[in-house]
């Protein structure tokens, strides 16, 4: 069996590599709610910076509130791109397990 280290998964065949699949799909489609995703990064963005502004502002002055905001906001939009980037990469290997099916003749064992 081989091992595909992108996606941390077992493959049945030593032939049928993520790489193959990704070959031979015909198009590629971007989250069906990458907008969504985008738009709540955003929010997260402001409601991150302002409530670690107020925190660090009430704590250590006009100093804190400042730096409080901006690595607020820095540390909510990392978070939420690597959310967006988990849930993209779930939604590539479901494009990639559906062609792989589509592709493959299961009656006579032959896989992509």
């Amino acid at each position: 069996n081989q091992y595909d280290t992108r996606y941390h998964c077992q493959l049945a065949y030593a032939d049928t590599t993520m790489k193959t699949l990704a070959n031979s799909a015909s198009t590629y489609e971007i989250h069906p709610k990458k907008t969504q995703m985008k738009k709540q990064r955003r929010r997260a963005t402001v409601s991150g910076a302002l409530g670690r502004s107020v925190v660090k502002g009430v704590v250590h002055g006009p100093v804190g509130a400042f730096v409080g905001g901006v690595g607020g906001a820095a540390a909510a939009k990392k978070m939420c791109k690597k959310k967006e980037r988990r849930r993209q990469s779930c939604s590539d290997q479901r494009q990639l397990r559906q062609q792989a099916l589509e592709t493959s003749d299961v009656s006579t064992g032959i896989f992509a």
